[in-house]
């Protein structure tokens, strides 16, 4: 008879551990999954801003700078590549889908259209660029909003 007793007890101790311990190490092991996500995200966010604000540096140190119609063609040229290399890894890095990924990736499609009119004004095939400053004015916003969302 005692060991038909220590049967059901363990029985009775198997089916507790079963269902209330294994979701218990369910939920414990999603948390750790999620945080692990969480940070990936936050690296990728804080990758995608500091590549956009190097981008906007480059436009701002190496593009505007030349932008003149009496600009030579080559020097042109090469910034214009360089620029968008820069802007093309900051594109790739702000895929991430974060709040602050997103707020970089409307700051890189406003300097393209920066890039896209300062290179028609430059060529002669388009009007000078009247908003400059705004436009450097709103990247400016938008990357640090950005910054911002990624210390958060």
């Amino acid at each position: 008879m005692k060991g038909i007793v220590k049967l059901a007890v363990f029985a009775a101790l198997l089916y507790l551990g079963y269902t209330r311990a294994m979701p218990w190490l369910e939920r414990l092991q999603l948390s750790k999954q999620e945080e692990s996500v969480a940070q990936e995200q936050g690296t990728a966010s804080a990758d995608c801003v500091a590549l956009a604000r190097t981008a906007a540096n480059t436009l701002g140190s190496e593009l505007i700078p030349l932008a003149a119609p009496t600009a030579d063609r080559g020097t042109w040229g090469t910034a214009l590549l360089r620029t968008g290399a820069a802007l093309s890894d900051a594109d790739d890095a702000c895929r991430c889908g974060t709040e602050s990924c997103l707020q970089a990736s409307v700051a890189i499609s406003e300097m393209r259209r920066t890039v896209d009119s300062l290179n028609s004004a430059v060529r002669g095939s388009g009007p000078p660029m009247a908003s400059l400053a705004h436009s450097r004015e709103r990247v400016d916003q938008l990357l640090n909003e950005a910054q911002r969302l990624v210390k958060n």
